[in-house]
């Protein structure tokens, strides 16, 4: 995340489910990496997407329309990050975004600039 966004820019996190241990871990350790290493990275929005992805796809909907200056997302599985929906991605800011997960029962995807809108 640090490596593509330059450490600098606003970041949401898709949450796990609420509750789980595995969510509590992967987001204290982002958190924690975040202050550690890129300062100018600003987690501006936390929301949980289940683990699912059209539950990610929604609040990802959601987050792009009320923070439509998000340059990143973190998602804490891999169902979550592939969530952005083509037409949320075309009213998302037309920059470079970024999308990185924590692999889950799949392989981890790669991480991937979000695409303009054309």
């Amino acid at each position: 995340m640090v490596e593509a966004t330059g450490g600098k820019g606003k970041v949401a996190i898709l949450l796990g489910s609420s509750g789980n241990s595995v969510t509590t871990d992967r987001t204290k350790g982002f958190v924690d990496q975040v202050k550690a290493t890129a300062p100018g990275l600003e987690i501006v929005a936390q929301q949980t997407g289940e683990f699912a992805r059209d539950k990610g796809q929604q609040v990802m909907e959601q987050l792009i329309q009320s923070k439509p200056d998000i340059t990143a997302v973190y998602a804490e599985n891999d169902e979550m990050a592939s969530a952005p929906s083509p037409p949320s991605r075309r009213r998302a800011r037309p920059r470079a975004r970024t999308s990185r997960s924590c692999p889950s029962t799949a392989p981890a995807t790669p991480s991937r600039p979000w695409p303009t809108a054309s």
